[in-house]
This record gives structure tokens, C-alpha cells and sequence, in this order.
């Protein structure tokens, strides 16, 4: 491929695929409808000359992210076929090993993955053979674990024996499976406005001041009213300790569950959780014949710690722990409104 003048263009390319630039320059494979995989390798900041640097300035990195919405959007229709291919095989999957399927909508943006090493400074967790965003689920069980152990939903005991650990238990009886989408979701882009950003690259240099310049940094977020579909089974191998009742590994399933659900509503999954992303509402298990009712996960157990309690009823009330700081709570308006 030959530019202007009849110089090589140089581009980190596979020999065959499609190129083409759009009305913002950006180039895409034409034949690929994997918006992860141009989210993380096909960013529009390469240069005609090898030896320039590669980086987007101005607003190249917000025409990026709009152009991701769109390719999404595009694409929406054969990326939903493949999502709706891997639920069905995920679900029996689940079902296969006698495992319990939750399903419930974002409250808020959801983010996952700020911390992922991309050009842009944020990431965004993307399935990788999908092309959505998701939740893997070593994060589904760091959120449950955290809301058990930390938030004292259940005794250091059950924790070590539910979710394992180093010194004694080993690996414990519970996994959790990724948490996806059950419709190809919308984006939205937000902002994160850090003010003291050179106090932070050069403590020692530039004191925290209000002179220092903001400097908006711009991600892309899940929108709220995406329905995610959540899934929690026995460990593989899962015995019981001699004299056990055979019932306790059911009671065990049963409580990952209601943990889920409890860990989902109040303290929410993903990044920036403390100013109010990653809720969720109306975690819903699927029935099963002959089951008792699902507990509610508006209602803690009486394991939950009391201290916390307090904090619960004023997030429930919608006062998140990070509503006094204006610069970094997310834009949005009121609950049932226009977004």
C-alpha cells in the first residue's frame, strides 16, 4: 500500500486485510466486526514515517471512541449471533454441572479494565473472541469474596472454605464463570477530570495547587439498563469433610448466590465503584423446579456486619460514599429520566 507521493505506508497490518479510512481517519479491517479487537489494536495514531512516535492528540481520542460507539453499533446484528450462539452453549454448560444462573440489569456505567495498558491511558475489558465488554470471572469473585469477608457478610471461616485460601483450605467450593451481556450493549463516553495531574506524576516537584490545569481524560463506559448474565457453580472435585451432611454443598451453591446478588446491589463490580459505577438491580437467580424462593438481595442477612448497615440504607437511598466529590461523580440525571 502506497500514499501520496508514492511512499510506502507503514502499517502494523496483517499481509490481506482490508483498509480503508472513514470521514475521521480511522482505519478499520473492513472485514471485521470484532470491536474489541479495533478498540485494542487498531488505534488510528500510526504515522507514514517508521520512525515517528505513536500517540493521538486533541480530539483524535474522543473521534476514537465515538468511532468504537459506531463500529459497535454497525456491527450489532452478527456480533448479537455469535453472543446469543455462546449464551445458549454457556447456560447448558452451567446447567451440566449443576450450577445456578443470575441474571441483572446495571443500575449505572459500568467499567471494567481502566487499568488495562492502552494508548488512550484507560482501558476497557473486551471479550476477546465476542467483542463486548464483560466481566471475567476472577472479577465476579473478587466482588463476591470482598462483600463476604470485608463487608462481613459471612465469618472468616465460610470465606476461607467458599472462596479458598493460601494456609489452609487451598482451593475453595465455589466458581464463578464470566458475567456477559445478554444483548450487545450501548457505549457511552464519560469523563474522568483529574486537577492536580502533575502532583501526581512528580509528588516531590509540584505540590497539589489550584493553579495546575485539569486535564479531562475521556473512556468508554457501559450504559446503565444492560442486562448481564451471572453464573456460580460448584468447584470441580468438591467434596465434602467426613461426617458432613450431603446437603451442606447445596447450601454452599445456595449461599454463593445470594451473596452474588447482595454483592451486586450494594457494592457493585468493576472500577469506580466508590462514586457510584458498576451497580446493579433486580438480581434475579433462575428457578428451579422445585426450589425454595431466592432470598432477596435488598434484604442483608443477619451475618452482615452492623456496622455497615448505615452506609447500605444511604446507598439503597441513592447517596453513594463518593457523592460530595462533584469532579468525580459521573454525569447522569435522575433514575427513570432522559440519559
Amino acid at each position: 500500500m502506497k500514499q501520496e507521493g508514492g511512499q510506502p505506508l507503514c502499517l502494523p497490518l496483517y499481509r490481506g486485510i482490508g483498509f480503508h479510512r472513514g470521514s475521521t481517519g480511522l482505519p478499520w479491517a473492513t472485514d471485521s466486526s470484532n470491536v474489541g479487537l479495533l478498540f485494542d489494536k487498531y488505534l488510528d495514531a500510526w504515522s507514514p514515517d517508521p520512525q515517528a512516535q505513536c500517540r493521538l492528540e486533541g480530539q483524535q481520542k474522543e473521534l476514537f471512541l465515538k468511532a468504537i460507539r459506531r463500529r459497535l453499533a454497525a456491527s450489532r446484528s452478527e456480533t448479537q449471533r455469535r453472543l446469543d450462539t455462546h449464551l445458549a452453549r454457556h447456560k447448558e454448560l452451567v446447567r451440566s454441572v449443576g450450577g445456578r444462573l443470575l441474571f441483572a440489569q446495571t443500575a449505572e456505567r459500568l467499567v471494567s479494565g481502566l487499568g488495562n495498558g492502552h494508548p488512550l491511558e484507560v482501558g476497557l475489558v473486551w471479550h476477546r473472541t465476542l467483542g463486548v465488554p464483560y466481566l471475567p470471572g476472577s472479577t465476579v469473585k473478587g466482588v463476591v469474596r470482598s462483600w463476604a469477608d470485608e463487608w462481613g457478610a459471612l465469618g472468616k471461616p465460610d470465606v476461607a472454605r467458599l472462596f479458598g485460601d493460601l494456609e489452609t483450605t487451598g482451593a475453595g467450593l465455589l466458581c464463578f464463570f464470566d458475567a456477559l451481556p445478554t444483548r450487545v450493549p450501548e457505549l457511552e463516553i464519560d469523563v474522568v477530570n483529574p486537577h492536580y495531574g502533575a502532583y501526581y506524576q512528580a509528588p516531590r516537584k509540584n505540590p497539589p495547587a489550584d493553579y495546575l490545569s485539569p486535564v479531562p481524560v475521556k473512556f468508554l463506559t457501559v450504559a446503565p439498563g444492560t442486562e448481564f448474565c451471572f453464573a456460580v457453580a460448584l468447584r470441580p472435585g468438591a467434596a465434602l469433610v467426613p461426617g458432613e451432611d450431603p446437603r451442606t454443598l447445596r447450601e454452599a451453591l445456595e449461599t454463593g448466590v445470594r451473596l452474588l446478588a447482595q454483592a451486586l446491589t450494594f457494592i457493585g463490580a468493576g472500577a469506580k465503584t466508590a462514586v457510584g459505577y458498576g451497580t446493579f438491580e433486580g438480581p434475579k437467580a433462575q428457578s428451579r423446579p422445585g426450589a425454595a424462593p431466592d432470598p432477596q438481595p435488598g434484604e442483608p442477612s443477619g451475618a452482615v456486619d452492623p456496622r455497615w448497615l448505615p452506609l447500605l440504607k444511604l446507598q439503597q437511598s441513592g447517596l453513594g460514599a463518593g457523592d460530595g466529590d462533584a469532579a468525580q461523580r459521573p454525569n447522569r440525571p435522575a433514575r427513570g429520566g432522559p440519559r
